[in-house]
């Protein structure tokens, strides 16, 4: 007997294990045939793939109770970088002139003929007489108090219907020449002081009982220069206290928007 059958039975084995070996080339096909399955694969390898040192990391917002990091500052630098420097305004000792105070050092009134005169103001215009003193006392170093002395005199057929007094006063830093000292002290200041002197006078009269007494404009240059001419003085040197205070008085000023005309027999209606 031959053994032909069992060199078949061999190749057949061989045969049946050769097959399982073209399996992978056919997988290896396959998966050139869809690229699309690979590069999914490697986006999710990117995605799940650590950070770099050299990629960007997002801005993490600080701890709670954590200082936030600022940027350095310059050697000298007072304020923050980038911060907006404040607007100063000038010191006061920069200044020639300087308010440091206003107040009423002393004001009164009086209505002597009262009830009786508001029936005469019904039928006959009432005369006032406004006098107005300027005066200007050293205090320290540069500081001065200016003084508006005014005094108002309100009369119906020769009676007296009232009479206000106020005196008003500033106290004031003064920086300028020797030379320009009292024009200062007897012009500039006394302006800056009437408007508030002129306010009161009003208020105090109509609360009174009377029309308010309206103040029209004082020239305090007219009024300084006579001065200067009745004492015989061009202009100088600081003011002293005492008798060598300077002054600028003798003004008469009108009521300005009319005289108070004659009332109803009472106090005028609040406005």
């Amino acid at each position: 007997m031959t053994r032909t059958p069992k060199k078949r039975k061999t190749t057949a084995g061989a045969k049946a294990k050769a097959a399982p070996a073209a399996k992978p080339a056919a997988a290896k096909s396959r998966a050139a045939k869809s690229p699309a399955a690979d590069s999914g694969a490697v986006d999710s390898a990117v995605r799940s793939a650590p950070e770099t040192a050299d990629a960007p990391r997002s801005a993490k917002p600080p701890e709670s109770g954590a200082q936030p990091v600022r940027p350095a500052q310059p050697a000298g630098a007072t304020q923050p970088v980038g911060a907006t420097q404040p607007i100063r305004a000038a010191k006061p000792a920069d200044q020639p002139l300087v308010v440091n105070a206003q107040y009423i050092k002393d004001l009164s009134f009086e209505a002597p003929a009262a009830p009786e005169i508001f029936q005469r103001m019904q039928t006959t215009r009432p005369d006032i007489t406004i006098n107005i003193d300027v005066q200007a006392v050293p205090l320290k170093d540069t500081a001065y108090e200016v003084v508006l002395n005014m005094r108002a005199e309100c009369k119906v057929e020769q009676k007296v219907a009232f009479i206000m007094e106020l005196v008003y006063a500033g106290n004031f830093n003064v920086r300028v020449p020797r030379e320009q000292l009292q024009a200062v002290l007897l012009v500039e200041c006394p302006r800056l002081l009437f408007p508030f002197a002129r306010s009161i006078l009003a208020e105090i009269s109509r609360e009174g009982g009377f029309p308010p007494v309206l103040l029209g404009p004082v020239d305090f240059v007219t009024m300084y220069h006579k001065q200067m001419e009745m004492t015989g003085k061009a202009g100088g040197g600081a003011p002293q206290a005492g008798g060598g205070t300077p002054q600028a008085g003798g003004g008469t000023p009108q009521a300005g928007g009319g005289t108070p005309e004659a009332g109803g027999g009472g106090p005028p209606p609040a406005s």
